[in-house]
């Protein structure tokens, strides 16, 4: 009897082997295979392979398949197939990783196809996921196994581990193209966990976290970009021209800059707030540096003088002057551009982040969207006003 026992306890413990080979690799099983299994890592299969109904089966005769004991072994089980598969995955990512990134990426096309391969690790990870779902709703496994969650809470924390050691490794200095696709994916990640009811684990994804930091300092580095491009001593003053072409290019920039954070805006819209905190600002720096440009042109106009003395001062000078106050041509410049700013280039910056207003739910604390745009709008309309009145007066 000793014997007997002795070989139905070897007997069982093989059987557990074999059936922790097939639980941990319920994706990798291949009937044609000599050792069962497939050598290749190849397409995700959303079907369940022959062998787990039966190895369920074997699975719930050795265990009380009801006791949470059973259940953990199981659970154990599919995790560790899930963190091979995901293992395989991430193997085409280790490279760009910081531990590994020794100057790797130093130019365009090699950054460009380093996003590329995370983009397609988000989508390779969704797609097991949903192959999971599929395979769950075959009903093979015990109703007690939610295979889609065992297996998505250990893809989410990895794939969030990986994203944020590559983004470390490799910051995204601006919304290029390939980082919006990054960004695309990852929030396309997210969204599909939540429509397919996978429950949210802590450490998984949460795009927007992982992009928080780099969008702000996006954010500033525009700000500080346009800034720099409206400092005085680097604009010249334009020949014969009808409006400033310093202006013209600097609200080309803007417009180029804002079009940039089209696929944030529409995802998380709370930055519009930030956005256009910095375009704003951006604005009144261009019309400070009109100003300056034009200084001379526009000293004669300036209120200098107190009231009164200035009309004494003014009759004194007609009095001792023939030829009466003439306009110079770049005045005509400097109120055109004004006017331009205020009627169509301030206009067009200021509908693209209308056009994304729609997006945004939520209020900035006390501040509404719109409060920095009306701003610009006012101030430009009061220094066409001011200005405008001064030339009057002047020639009067």
């Amino acid at each position: 009897m000793c014997v007997q026992r002795s070989i139905l306890l070897d007997c069982e413990d093989r059987i557990n082997v074999l059936l922790a080979i097939v639980f941990e690799n319920y994706k990798s099983l291949d009937e044609h295979s000599i050792t069962g299994l497939s050598e290749l890592f190849g397409p995700i299969s959303d079907c369940a392979a022959p062998a787990l109904a039966p190895a369920v089966q074997i699975f719930s005769v050795l265990h009380d398949i009801l006791s949470n004991e059973a259940q953990s072994i199981l659970r154990s089980y599919l995790q560790a197939a899930a963190a091979k598969r995901c293992r395989r995955h991430m193997i085409e990512t280790d490279e760009f990783m910081s531990s590994n990134n020794d100057n790797l990426l130093t130019d365009d096309m090699t950054i460009s196809a380093a996003y590329l391969k995370m983009k397609t690790l988000c989508i390779n990870i969704s797609l097991e996921i949903q192959a999971d779902i599929k395979i769950h709703d075959q009903n093979i496994l015990p109703s007690s196994i939610d295979l889609p969650n065992i297996a998505a809470s250990l893809y989410s924390t990895e794939l969030c581990k990986r994203l944020k050691g590559f983004l470390s490794a490799s910051p995204p200095s601006r919304p290029l193209q390939h980082v919006a696709e990054l960004l695309i994916a990852t929030a396309n990640f997210e969204r599909d966990l939540d429509s397919w009811q996978v429950r949210p684990v802590h450490g998984g994804v949460l795009s927007r976290e992982l992009f928080h930091d780099y969008i702000m300092v996006w954010i500033e580095d525009t700000r500080l970009h346009l800034l720099d491009y409206c400092k005085a001593e680097k604009l010249s003053y334009p020949a014969a021209s009808t409006t400033s072409p310093f202006v013209e290019q600097i609200y080309e920039q803007i417009r180029e800059s804002i079009n940039e954070y089209g696929v944030v805006i529409n995802r998380w819209p709370q930055y519009l707030m930030s956005l256009e905190s910095a375009i704003a600002d951006v604005e009144r720096e261009v019309m400070k540096a009109l100003e300056k440009q034009y200084m001379e042109t526009l000293m004669p106009l300036r209120d200098g003088i107190p009231k009164i003395l200035e009309k004494h001062v003014q009759r004194l000078t007609r009095r001792q002057s023939v030829a009466p106050y003439v306009v110079p041509n770049q005045l005509g410049t400097f109120m055109n551009t004004v006017k331009r700013m205020l009627d169509v280039l301030h206009c067009r910056v200021e509908d693209i982040l209308k056009s994304w207003a729609s997006y945004l739910t939520i209020a900035n604390g006390t501040t509404l969207f719109g409060e920095q745009m009306n701003s610009i709008t006012v101030m430009l309309r009061k220094k066409y006003k001011k200005y405008l009145q001064a030339i009057v007066e002047k020639i009067v």
